[in-house]
């Protein structure tokens, strides 16, 4: 057999043969790229009803609902039981002042009112007979003139009451001059003559510093721990809490001028005060006053002293935050302007006795509605 000849030419491409078995999986590609995004599908059939899930957790509380209509009246229940008494509740305000009553009986004695003026002088009378003249007797024991001893004391009083004194001192008719006890048969000048009783406590006596007959002397408070204070005291110490002005337009108003207002009097007439004056270096007196919605000094929300009352002293003095004298303020709770019944205290303490007593004052009504007010008058006392 001969050697293999050499390759013939590339035959033609013969015709697609059946297709042959199925190969095995080849291994997995690299990612293709990512392709253009499909179109939307179609919605598809409502699936079937799932099993209940688990509960979730508590949502937050909702919105308020609107209201619902008013429920059908329900039947009377059963009567309870009695409670047990409550607390007492907190004092209400005052009332309204009530209707005006009847008339009354027939009220306590008043107060000695000043000495009247001196009347006109009568006629002379007949000339009297001349009395037998009586045996002479035996000169008596110097009596004590205890109740004008203390004006030595006085250097400052004027000269018509030195002269008084000296009158009464070489008087041949003054006699049975009584040592002073302090009661109204037998009177003292003052309470600070007092201090020489033995065991002499504080409390209310009677007094005559005009010397006069004891039928015009008059019942004070003699303080003899503060050195014999002789405290004459007024007729009403207290102007009730009320509304005062209730006009809507601000204003001052003097408290006399008011409806119901009243001017401040003392038990003492204008002779004793002017002779308790004369004997005394120092004057005081106390003033407090209840206010609701009212400024009574200093205001604290302005900063200022605008709405500050006036108080009317003795003729005519006014005490104003710039006045000389002017009263110590102890409190002022009347500055905080808050709504609430607060009180503010004033002390009058001076050395010029001639500017007291206290005998009006003039307060501003701001109309901001339901101002209330009221005032504790003290005694004016003199030492």
């Amino acid at each position: 057999m001969g050697s293999p000849g050499p390759p013939g030419m590339r035959g033609f491409e013969g015709s697609k043969g059946p297709q042959g078995v199925k190969g095995l999986i080849g291994e997995m590609g690299y990612p293709g790229t990512k392709g253009p995004e499909g179109l939307p599908g179609g919605k598809g059939s409502q699936g079937g009803l799932g099993t209940r899930g688990e509960m979730g957790e508590r949502g937050s509380p909702g919105g308020k609902g609107p209201t619902g209509p008013q429920g059908k009246k329900g039947p009377r229940g059963v009567v309870g039981t009695r409670g047990e008494p409550g607390y007492a509740g907190e004092r209400g305000e005052p009332g309204e002042r009530g209707r005006e009553g009847g008339l009354g009986s027939d009220g306590n004695e008043g107060f000695i009112g000043d000495a009247g003026d001196k009347g006109i002088s009568g006629d002379a009378g007949p000339k009297g007979f001349r009395g037998i003249s009586g045996e002479s007797g035996p000169p008596g024991p110097p009596g004590p003139i205890l109740g004008l001893h203390r004006l030595a004391h006085y250097n400052y009083l004027d000269q018509s009451v030195q002269n008084l004194k000296e009158i009464l001192y070489m008087s041949s008719t003054v006699e049975n001059y009584k040592f002073p006890v302090g009661s109204k048969e037998n009177p003292a000048m003052t309470c600070k003559e007092l201090m020489d009783v033995d065991n002499i406590q504080d409390g209310y006596f009677w007094i005559d510093p005009n010397l006069g007959c004891p039928a015009d002397a008059i019942r004070v408070y003699c303080n003899f721990t503060a050195g014999g204070e002789s405290c004459v005291p007024p007729l009403r110490n207290k102007i009730p809490k009320k509304a005062w002005r209730k006009s809507p337009k601000a204003s001052w108003n003097r408290f006399s001028n008011l409806e119901q207002g009243f001017k401040i009097k003392y038990t003492a007439s204008r002779v004793q005060f002017n002779f308790l004056r004369l004997l005394s270096t120092r004057v005081r007196q106390a003033v407090t006053v209840k206010c609701k919605r009212i400024v009574v000094w200093f205001h604290k929300i302005t900063k200022s002293y605008r709405y500050s009352w006036i108080f009317h002293g003795r003729k005519g003095f006014d005490f104003t935050p710039t006045s000389n004298p002017k009263p110590k303020v102890i409190r002022d709770y009347c500055s905080r302007d808050d709504g609430k019944w607060r009180r503010t205290e004033f002390t009058f303490d001076f050395d010029r006795a001639d500017v007291l007593p206290i005998e009006d004052m003039s307060f501003f009504h701001r109309a901001v509605g339901n101002e209330q007010f009221g005032v504790k008058i003290g005694p004016v006392c003199y030492r």
